[in-house]
């Protein structure tokens, strides 16, 4: 992008029509966040950078957390995302936190929550469908074949079955080759 003298993902393309194949919308998600963040100290630092270069290139960004408290997530890395939302939390210190106001302490969950645009100051309520584990993998698999890009899944049993076999007798070998 520094090259063509683009300023983010759009203009990239635009100025690149005619020489091929586009440069992909970039999504990344990061699940728990305030785990991450917690795992060694000088994660923030790196993060924040990211956070900033990835906003200006047009790459979206998606953090989750399950931890609202006051030592999850600082007000300078709270800066880096525009947007929010809010789903229950336990008490009004953790909603003022997470959307700069009470009220997300007050919602009825089961996808009840608060979303704060860009610029905007009062959340806006809104009700968030609730699809399962099968339905969401079908719905990357048709994204994946609507665009032609492999999207790498990794499903939670194949990880936790890696976790916990024991390695073959070629996998065995292997390890004991490259160690030596």
């Amino acid at each position: 992008m520094v090259a063509s003298g683009a300023r983010n993902i759009q203009d990239f393309n635009q100025r690149l029509a005619s020489a091929g194949e586009p440069m992909p919308h970039i999504v990344v998600v990061i699940d728990d966040v305030s785990d991450l963040l917690r795992a060694a100290d000088d994660v923030e630092q790196p993060l924040s950078e990211l956070l900033s270069r990835a906003r200006t290139a047009g790459i979206h960004v998606i953090a989750v957390t399950r931890n609202a408290g006051a030592d999850a997530i600082s007000p300078a890395m709270r800066a880096l995302f525009p947007a929010r939302v809010a789903l229950r939390v336990d008490g009004a210190e953790d909603s003022a936190r997470l959307i700069e106001r009470s009220g997300a302490e007050l919602l009825l969950g089961r996808g009840d929550l608060l979303f704060l645009p860009p610029g905007r100051s009062e959340p806006t309520r809104l009700q968030a469908p609730m699809i399962s584990q099968s339905d969401t993998r079908r719905l990357v698999h048709w994204f994946a074949e609507q665009s032609g890009v492999v999207i790498p899944v990794i499903e939670p049993e194949t990880v936790t079955q890696e976790l916990v076999s024991e390695p073959t007798a070629a996998q065995a070998t292997n390890l004991r080759s490259s160690a030596a």
